[in-house]
């Protein structure tokens, strides 16, 4: 079963494993805004002795850097901080397992863009460009 939530990339690393060394990639540490304290690590492997898992790897990084609005970072840190909705499995035995992200800006535009053309209304309007501007308070 699949979960969404907001989330934050709050550390990153460089990876490579112990048992097959020429795997290589990113360890990002990823906090869960709805679950209070939940933080959970997910590896991107880039480069891997088989090429779909690097393949793999590349488009969760892509994935990763349109949800936070990053499309050309020059290191993993330009991606801490910023929020985006996480898509991720959960079970006792495996734990938290990043499975996708999704950018939250898009949503945000689609909020804005129904309420400006709520008919009649000033106020949904006003509330449109505060959240358009990230002001959600």
């Amino acid at each position: 079963m699949f979960y969404k939530s907001f989330a934050r990339i709050t550390a990153s690393e460089p990876f490579q494993s112990a048992q097959h060394p020429d795997n290589r990639g990113i360890k990002f540490t990823i906090a869960l805004n709805d679950v209070a304290g939940t933080t959970f690590s997910h590896v991107v492997l880039l480069a891997a002795e088989n090429p779909m898992v690097a393949r793999i790897g590349y488009e969760m990084l892509s994935q990763l850097c349109r949800a936070v609005g990053v499309m050309q970072p020059a290191d993993s840190a330009e991606l801490h901080g910023i929020e985006f909705i996480a898509r991720y499995s959960h079970s006792e035995g495996d734990g938290f397992r990043l499975k996708g992200a999704e950018c939250f800006a898009r949503d945000r535009e689609r909020i804005a863009y129904w309420l400006e053309h709520l008919e009649g209304r000033s106020r949904p309007r006003k509330l449109a460009k505060r959240i358009r501007r990230g002001d959600w308070e």
